[in-house]
């Protein structure tokens, strides 16, 4: 059991697929699992394994939703009497660690041109799994993308329609042309990937953006777009637009607010 519980957390993660383990580190009295009892949580509330059942388990389950939830490792102690929130009669105590393993973001870039290589290469060095799509083989291999977490050649409107994987996904469009562009932005757009972004001018932005309008697509959810893309402050560069990109991803990640850190920990002289 203990292979098929971990094996389950590790192809979820494979997946982008957060989960917790708990684990029984130790029985005071008595207590309907035992010391070393694992299982394995995921943020559906579905799991593999056992604590022993019963209401230590529900509870069990609880605290690992809230422990993924917040992406926070924590051990609890549970009172396993009839005075307790639990109800039970085993009268022991148990103590409960849960691990929390948070699955590698994806970053989907789509176009293999010049500024996605550069943002496959930040993606790699920050860990994010880099997807590589584009309509051109030459533009996404193995030889150009050695360690790209998938690579996908072919329509990219109809590769983003069919990808499953959104929650866990960061998408950055910088195809080839316009049309391209577009046709990404199409089948992005109204998904819940936790970000997108599109390269273009301004006036290339207001153009694709007037197309969807006129197809229905509403305004607010084109008004979540990050377009035009990043943080401005590249020389015009590859490398560095692909670094004002990525500052931009790893602010909406972290929640985080652009800002100097000198002002917000101001040194008094």
């Amino acid at each position: 059991m203990e292979e098929k519980i971990l094996k389950a957390i590790y192809t979820g993660l494979e997946r982008g697929e957060n989960s917790a383990l708990a684990s029984v580190t130790s029985i005071d009295g008595s207590s309907p699992g035992k010391t070393g009892a694992i299982m394995g949580v995921w943020p559906d509330g579905s799991i593999v394994g056992t604590v022993g059942g019963g209401n230590l388990e529900f509870e069990v389950t609880q605290k690992a939703l809230e422990c993924i939830e917040t992406n926070k490792s924590c051990e609890y102690e549970f009172d396993l009497n009839h005075s307790s929130d639990l109800k039970m009669i085993c009268g022991g105590k148990a103590k409960v660690f849960i691990k929390v393993f948070i699955a590698n973001p994806h970053l989907i870039i789509v176009g293999g041109g010049h500024i996605g290589l550069e943002l496959y290469k930040l993606a790699d060095f920050l860990g994010f799994n880099a997807i590589v799509i584009d309509d051109r083989k030459e533009f996404a291999n193995k030889e150009r993308f050695p360690k790209a977490y998938e690579l996908y050649v072919g329509d990219v409107g109809e590769i983003l329609e069919n990808y499953e994987n959104v929650k866990q996904s960061y998408v950055v469009i910088a195809t080839r042309g316009h049309a391209h562009d577009e046709s990404a932005l199409r089948a992005v757009v109204n998904r819940d990937f936790k970000y997108v972004g599109m390269i273009g001018s301004r006036s290339k932005v207001q153009e694709t953006f007037e197309k969807l309008l006129a197809d229905h697509y509403t305004k607010e959810s084109l008004e979540s777009i990050y377009s035009p893309v990043g943080i401005s402050i590249s020389n015009g560069e590859p490398s560095e637009i692909a670094f004002g990109i990525m500052c931009e991803i790893l602010m909406v990640k972290n929640n985080a607010v652009l800002s100097h850190m000198r002002d917000i920990k101001k040194v008094e002289l």
